[in-house]
């Protein structure tokens, strides 16, 4: 546990037992170490889109609270990270579960997904997972050249080939930030996979915004 936090004790990792694709995956389960992984291949120089930047402090001028934010020669990249822990699933021989998400598209590749959950919030009258997560997208799009803006998912789980937005899950999300990447907002996606005793960076992941 840390100083300041509610509970005891604080779960890093999600053992996962895979019968779909008859294999086991540690998935990464905290948000924040999400963040913590991400500022350590940036600073580190392992995964670096912002070579040349420094990583600083909010900047006070900036009404928007991101994860991280870089600047070089007096122009300021706010970072948003995503962790991403679920993934897409091929389709069944039999009956569906309607908690799976299904990719019909051939050949099938696993993907990470992004967002997961149930439609019950709302956004300018559209029903959506996360409101608060298309709030950030909007304000990147509406503030882009006042900064620069990126988004990176971290697909936390080592059997994912690629990255897709849920289209089955929020399709306005999903839109939205296909606005932001035809915008010009960076967006990436980097696969983190897990053992026992850690986890490690294996490599940035294609993004796939094809309707599934």
């Amino acid at each position: 546990s840390t100083k300041g936090s509610k509970t005891d004790f604080i779960a890093q990792a999600a053992f996962f037992n895979d019968n779909d694709e008859k294999r086991n995956v540690i998935i990464g389960a905290n948000p924040h170490t999400a963040e913590l992984i991400c500022k350590h291949l940036i600073r580190n120089n392992i995964w670096n889109p912002f070579k040349g930047s420094r990583l600083i402090a909010k900047p006070k001028n900036l009404d928007y609270r991101g994860d991280l934010y870089f600047e070089e020669n007096n122009n300021v990249t706010v970072v948003e990270v995503k962790n991403v822990v679920c993934a897409s699933v091929a389709p069944p021989n039999g009956v569906e579960d309607k908690n799976k998400f299904y990719d019909y598209r051939q050949p099938f590749v696993r993907a990470g997904i992004y967002p997961f959950g149930n439609s019950s919030q709302s956004y300018n009258g559209n029903k959506v997972v996360s409101e608060r997560s298309i709030r950030q997208i909007d304000f990147m799009i509406k503030n882009k050249n006042k900064f620069q803006f990126a988004i990176i998912f971290i697909v936390n789980r080592g059997d994912c080939e690629m990255f897709k937005p849920c289209w089955k899950a929020d399709p306005y999300y999903t839109k939205t930030l296909m606005h932001a990447h035809q915008s010009g907002i960076a967006i990436y996606a980097i696969k983190i996979s897990w053992k026992p005793n850690g986890c490690y960076f294996d490599r940035e992941l294609g993004i796939d915004f094809e309707k599934w």
